[in-house]
């Protein structure tokens, strides 16, 4: 349900990593947007419509749109965001709870008037034979309990899955989720079915005979992290090659010195170094041992 306005979490927003990277035109925009999903729940797919709904030239939008998007999820009917939507399930929430509880307590009034007296009415005592407690005090009023976020309890099952599968085979664990990673695994798991082929594809790497290119088995040394499966499309990837059967192994003496294996790490390692920025580089010292 929309509304003419929506929480903003001024703190949040002024020391969010991601926030500080955009440029002031940027966040101009990027605010005119949750406007706009604020009042609808969600912005066209139509990046020409978005720029007619928000007052800005199109081709201006289409410059900063690939950094924008990040921010947003994607589904088959238009772009919606996260957090907003979770703000707004809760509000609903919290409203039906409330409303829940007023009509208990208003039965429970009710009844309470209109009963008689233990000793205006015996079959209310308790009974001697059957032990069975008083009408009056066997009713208790049931407070309906707030219902947890889904996103929450399936970005914790993410984590878990993770650390326990993949962080046993001394792949990088999760410590932080929080930034660029977290937006992206928001995006993933708006996703129908993600997060089972997320766990095909963890067990794929942590088990599977041909996935020592991403358990550091090669000569490149690259190992994989969330991050790789956390980019569009990778799970996917790597649940076709779950479903197929392990590649023959080679005698040791007509082994080529460059396996498969080093061709796929060189690929998932490139990838990873396009999108990153200089200041990252740094870190990836070593990698090439």
């Amino acid at each position: 349900m929309s509304k003419p306005w929506f929480k903003f979490y001024a703190a949040d927003y002024l020391t969010d990593r991601d926030i500080n990277e955009l440029t002031f035109e940027q966040r101009g925009i990027l605010l005119s947007i949750w406007c706009l999903i604020a009042r609808q729940n969600e912005c066209s797919l139509d990046t020409k419509l978005i720029a007619k709904q928000i007052g800005i030239e199109h081709k201006k939008l289409l410059k900063h749109w690939s950094i924008l998007e990040q921010f947003l999820v994607k589904t088959d009917t238009g772009y919606y965001s996260k957090r907003l939507l979770d703000e707004t399930q809760s509000e609903e929430e919290k409203s039906i709870f409330f409303s829940k509880i007023g009509k208990i307590g208003g039965d429970a009034k009710a009844k309470k008037n209109s009963s008689v007296t233990p000793e205006k009415n015996p079959s209310m005592t308790l009974d001697e034979n059957s032990g069975c407690q008083s009408q009056s005090q066997s009713q208790k009023v049931q407070l309906p309990p707030i219902p947890p976020k889904g996103g929450e309890l399936d970005s914790a099952e993410v984590i878990s899955t993770w650390n326990s599968v993949c962080g046993a085979k001394d792949l990088p664990k999760v410590i932080k989720l929080e930034g660029k990673r977290k937006t992206a695994l928001m995006a993933r798991l708006a996703e129908k079915g993600w997060l089972d082929d997320f766990k095909i594809a963890c067990d794929y790497i942590a088990n599977h005979p041909d996935a020592g290119w991403a358990r550091g088995e090669t000569d490149r040394g690259w190992k994989a992290d969330i991050d790789y499966l956390l980019k569009p499309g990778n799970v996917s990837k790597l649940v076709e090659k779950a479903r197929t059967k392990p590649a023959a192994r080679a005698s040791p003496s007509r082994a080529s010195p460059r396996t498969s294996h080093t061709t796929e790490a060189d690929a998932a390692l490139a990838e990873q170094l396009a999108e990153m920025t200089w200041d990252e580089l740094p870190a990836m010292e070593g990698t090439y041992g």
